[in-house]
């Protein structure tokens, strides 16, 4: 059996998209034969009772309800931010000041200033860093995007993606839940124009 070494992650966030990292942090060994292998370290929410559940649920090793206080963890290599887009700026920017590993959810930020902003700072850290865009080498996106450069040249394109959600973890706010909502279809569009989009619209 091949000996792994541990990448202890440290996750901010327990919604859905919480779960689904979970979940594949807990079988990526059964699929891939890697150097490492995730260790459930910490997870980190403002409500520490359901944190408490999560973690019983998932296997984490404990909680966190300040995700500052986690990034100072020196049990902490790899911190998986899981948070709302508008909370990615600033917690990314601090998780590579402190020396982590950053695993960030797509949309990587607001707009470009702010993904610009993090970029630098990542780079200024010299950090290990991924977006989550796991659907972007999946065959059947691969596939749409060949159809796309071969029989749709470049040019202004009027792209309608629809998004059906529960609800989770898009708050009370309609003005933020648009504005949300906007950005999480901008990664949807990127996903075939690989492109600028000029002027997104969305309503719920």
């Amino acid at each position: 059996m091949t000996t792994t070494k541990p990448l202890n992650i440290g996750m901010i966030g327990y919604g859905f998209m919480g779960r689904a990292h979970s979940n594949g942090y807990r079988r990526v060994n059964n699929f891939f034969n890697l150097a490492y292998h995730p260790v459930l370290k910490a997870v980190c929410a403002r409500d520490e009772a359901k944190a408490k559940v999560f973690a019983e649920q998932w296997g984490y090793e404990s909680i966190e309800t300040d995700w500052k206080k986690l990034l100072q963890r020196k049990d902490i290599d790899a911190v998986d931010i899981c948070t709302p887009t508008n909370l990615h700026k600033e917690i990314a920017i601090a998780a590579a000041q402190a020396g982590k590993m950053i695993l960030c959810e797509k949309p990587l930020a607001m707009n470009s200033a702010e993904g610009e902003e993090m970029c630098q700072a990542v780079e200024k850290a010299g950090v290990a860093n991924i977006v989550w865009y796991n659907y972007r080498r999946v065959p059947a996106v691969t596939f749409a995007k060949q159809i796309i450069d071969r029989d749709f040249p470049p040019s202004d394109w009027n792209l309608y993606v629809f998004q059906f959600s529960d609800g989770d973890n898009w708050g009370e706010d309609n003005k933020e839940c648009i504005k949300l909502l906007q950005e999480e279809l901008l990664t949807v569009c990127n996903l075939f124009c690989y492109g600028q989009v000029e002027s997104p619209y969305g309503s719920g």
